[in-house]
C-alpha cells in the first residue's frame, strides 16, 4: 500500500506524502530500485539536495550489495546533486557512472576531468581518449588532441588512425 501511495503521490506532485509513504515503506521492508528512484527524484524536485545524495548513496549501496549495478538514472541523479552542492564524491560517482555508459554527455565530462586534471600525463590522456574512441563518445576536437599526442609521442600509426577515425566521423576535412 504503502509503495502504491509513494508512487501515486509522486505522480501528483505531492512531495511531502511521497515522504511521508517511503519512511512507512522503510518500516516494512527496503524500498526497491524504482522506491529508491522515486525517493531521490522527490527530493532532487524539491531542491533537498543533502536528501537527494543520502537516497542515491543508500540506492547505490543495495544494488551493490545484491550484486547489481546502480541504475543510471540513480548515479545521474547523485551526480547532480554532488555537482549542485560541490560535493568531493562527484568525481567518484561520475566514474561510476561512465563505466557502464555510452553516453557522449557523460563521456564528455569524464574527458573535461581528464583535460582538467593537474600534472596528468600525455600517456595517461592518450589511455582516457582510446577509452572513448573505443565506447564511440570522441568529440570533434578530441580526435585532433588524440593525433597530436600520438603523433608527438611517436605513435604516428595510431595518430594516423586517430585523424582518419575523424575524417570518416566527419569531425575534420580531408583537405583544408
Amino acid at each position: 500500500m504503502y509503495d502504491v501511495a509513494m508512487k501515486l503521490n509522486y505522480q501528483a506532485g505531492d512531495w511531502r506524502k511521497v515522504v511521508e509513504s517511503a519512511a512507512a515503506l522503510k518500516m516494512i521492508r527496503p524500498l526497491d530500485e524504482t522506491g529508491y528512484e522515486v525517493l531521490a527524484q522527490t527530493y532532487y524536485k524539491s531542491d533537498d539536495m543533502g536528501n537527494t545524495i543520502a537516497t542515491s548513496k543508500e540506492a547505490v549501496a543495495a544494488a551493490q550489495s545484491a550484486g547489481k549495478r546502480p541504475t543510471a538514472s540513480i548515479l545521474g541523479m547523485l551526480l547532480n546533486a554532488q555537482a549542485k552542492t560541490k560535493d568531493e564524491g562527484y568525481r567518484s560517482t561520475l566514474d561510476q557512472l561512465a563505466m557502464g555508459s555510452t553516453q557522449a554527455e557523460v563521456w564528455g565530462q569524464v574527458m573535461d576531468f581528464a583535460l582538467a586534471t593537474k600534472d596528468i600525463t600525455d600517456h595517461q590522456l592518450l589511455n582516457v581518449f582510446r577509452l572513448a574512441m573505443r565506447v564511440g563518445t570522441m568529440r570533434d576536437t578530441d580526435y585532433a588532441a588524440m593525433a597530436t599526442i600520438a603523433l608527438s609521442s611517436g605513435i604516428s600509426i595510431e595518430g594516423k588512425t586517430a585523424l582518419e577515425k575523424a575524417i570518416m566521423a566527419g569531425a575534420i576535412m580531408r583537405t583544408g
